[in-house]
């Protein structure tokens, strides 16, 4: 069992070349161990190990070893699989569990916060999410405060392209129109105070609605500002109403430069290099810095502007007397190399993957955060868990690997994450449940503990407002990319939108181009005109994209005929029939069926009429071997 040093992040001397002081310098070293090829167990920079305890190569436990500690204690146990390699169950080591349900096809239903409903393109148009909450319970003369699960459940419409246009719940509303070109040309969004899962209002009663228009620049798809009105009403009566227009600065390359009230620098490399940002009533500079690979690996404490002495105003003696007996006045203070450091843990797992990052003395002092990673057999690492400052957490994941809820050590919410279309809304604390002109209003909390990680490969950065997401950064307000895709059209059509518009199916873990879960980063096919033996595509005459006829399936017909043809060609000459590669053979039946993975007595087939898979008992004459159906 080799041990494989990886990664020290000696960051006396950053890469760009950013020092920092004696008293904030910090190395890291980083160690795997392999077994059989596969990983065995990480080291983080804390001295935390991560151990991963496997039968027949399958991931079955994880447990740890804190810093200090002799031996390893179990993390999670009892992990199972589906027979497509799907985690569906385990426990965790507070008492807490995680289940998941999976339907023919592969796709979640369920989770233990969570339930889902799809269409025949695989589109989430429901899900429920269960969020915790706490109301006051009297028994006799004493009030005490009862935890609870409060049910929220959202509908998602989409267009003919698979946009999500509308993403809805009880007093809770946002609309979304797009041009061809996959632009976002307005959002309406509107919300209540009776369920108040974003902490805005203060009294019951109150709605807010926004209406945005944005300003697409013509051939080009770049966004050059908005007009938003938005208008406050109290029982249906008007109260305050605004509009306001915001322009956005860009560079040459497409990038965003300034959004009115931040501006954006960026290094040789595209990568966003400083924020800056009005603070205190003065200017505040956010620094940072990447490695070789592109992945961000420092982030700077905020640094106020500094004003030299004007010897226009003040006189040139009397500033340089206070060069002569101030120096410090004239001198950059210590503070460029303090903030936080990133470690990320590839080749192990994917390179968006954070693993760990450590404060190098800043003011805030968020000190040590580890992330716990259960590497998958289809290729997308899921956060399971959390080491922070001392203590662990565990993290719940949904259907995307979005984490959505995080429990401590007693087994007690701490974190929750709440659904929205496109992010933009903040985690919150337990719910606080109470009673307001008698009105039952729920109202989110600051969460007690700090965590990041949003949609898989975004870190959000809360001083520049954007989410870190690998190659670019991400807006959610806007919903699309500051920045044009690196990889080009390659990406897709459009170069700023994020996931095609559908967050809520697919994700896009490396910046730079959509997949769906479970996909291990394999990128989707652009839409293409149609084509196939039913069509199916995107029809730029009349700009709808549609699936192909006779199937539920979500992909273009090209790459189903493609795929089709591979499955029905192996080991056989003509399509169809059994036998060698003569060509020759007898029609068989049941080319389009296979074994049921957990009944014995019944067999999956797809209707021809449908493209729907479903169950059918199995025949007489089935002939077992899978091997023998094809």
């Amino acid at each position: 069992m080799p041990l494989r040093s990886s990664i020290a992040a000696a960051c006396v001397l950053l890469a760009t070349g950013l020092m920092l002081p004696a008293h904030a310098q910090f190395s890291s070293t980083i160690s795997f161990q392999y077994e059989h090829d596969d990983v065995k167990s990480i080291t983080y920079v804390s001295g935390l190990k991560v151990t991963y305890r496997r039968t027949f190569g399958r991931i079955v436990g994880i447990d740890v070893q804190l810093p200090g500690r002799k031996a390893p204690t179990p993390f999670v146990t009892n992990l199972k699989h589906t027979p497509l390699a799907q985690p569906s169950k385990w426990s965790w080591f507070n008492g807490d569990t995680a289940t998941r349900t999976f339907d023919l096809d592969g796709r979640l239903t369920s989770t233990e916060f969570s339930a889902y409903e799809y269409d025949a393109a695989s589109r989430i148009v429901g899900l429920r999410q269960d969020l915790w909450a706490t109301r006051s319970v009297t028994t006799g003369t004493t009030t005490v405060p009862e935890l609870y699960k409060l049910p929220v459940r959202w509908t998602a419409g989409y267009d003919q392209r698979n946009r999500l246009t509308v993403f809805s719940r009880a007093g809770a509303e946002s609309k979304f129109t797009y041009d061809p070109n996959g632009n976002r040309l307005s959002a309406v969004e509107t919300q209540g105070s009776d369920v108040d899962l974003e902490g805005a209002f203060d009294q019951p009663g109150f709605t807010q609605g926004t209406a945005q228009s944005t300003n697409i620049e013509s051939g080009s798809n770049r966004l050059l500002g908005f007009t938003q009105t938005t208008v406050t009403t109290r029982n249906g009566q008007p109260v305050a109403a605004s509009t306001a227009t915001v322009r956005y600065t860009l560079d040459k390359s497409g990038a965003l430069v300034s959004d009115g009230l931040r501006t954006f620098e960026y290094d040789d490399a595209n990568n966003l290099a400083q924020v800056v940002i009005a603070r205190g009533g003065e200017a505040a500079r956010i620094r940072y810095r990447y490695n070789g690979e592109g992945q961000r690996v420092f982030r700077s404490e905020p640094e106020a502007e500094q004003t030299l002495p004007n010897e226009d105003t003040l006189g040139s003696g009397f500033v340089n007397w206070l060069r002569k007996n101030f120096g410090w006045l004239f001198t950059k203070g210590p503070t460029r190399g303090i903030g936080q450091v990133f470690v990320y843990a590839d080749p192990v797992l994917p390179a968006w993957a954070l693993l760990g990052e450590y404060d190098t003395g800043s003011a805030q002092g968020r000190g040590t955060t580890e992330y716990i990673w259960l590497p998958t057999e289809r290729g997308d690492p899921i956060p399971i868990g959390l080491y922070r400052n001392g203590k662990l957490y565990a993290v719940h994941t949904d259907h995307l690997g979005t984490p959505r809820l995080i429990t401590n050590a007693d087994n007690q919410p701490v974190w929750q994450w709440p659904y929205s279309a496109f992010g933009n809304n903040k985690p919150t604390g337990v719910l606080a449940t109470s009673t307001m002109d008698g009105r039952t209003v729920v109202r989110a909390t600051k969460p007690p503990v700090e965590y990041n990680l949003r949609f898989p490969g975004q870190y959000w950065d809360e001083e520049s407002n954007l989410a870190y997401n690998a190659r670019r950064w991400f807006r959610p307000g806007d919903g699309r990319y500051t920045q044009f895709d690196p990889i080009g059209l390659a990406g897709g059509f459009n170069g700023y939108a994020y996931a095609e518009n559908s967050p809520l199916t697919k994700n896009d873990p490396n910046g730079l181009q959509a997949v769906l879960p479970g996909s291990g980063g394999l990128p989707l096919p652009l839409p293409s005109p149609s084509s196939g033996r039913n069509g199916g595509g995107y029809d730029p005459r009349t700009d709808t994209y549609s699936p192909a006829s006779g199937t539920g399936s979500s992909l273009p017909r090209w790459l189903q005929d493609f795929i089709e043809w591979c499955t029905e060609s192996r080991g056989r000459g003509e399509r169809g029939a059994t036998g060698g590669s003569s060509g020759k053979g007898t029609n068989n039946p049941y080319k389009h069926c296979r074994n049921h993975p957990t009944d014995p007595d019944k067999i999956l087939c797809k209707d021809h009429q449908t493209g729907k898979t479903v169950e059918k008992k199995k025949p007489a004459d089935w002939p077992g071997d899978e091997t023998k159906q094809k």
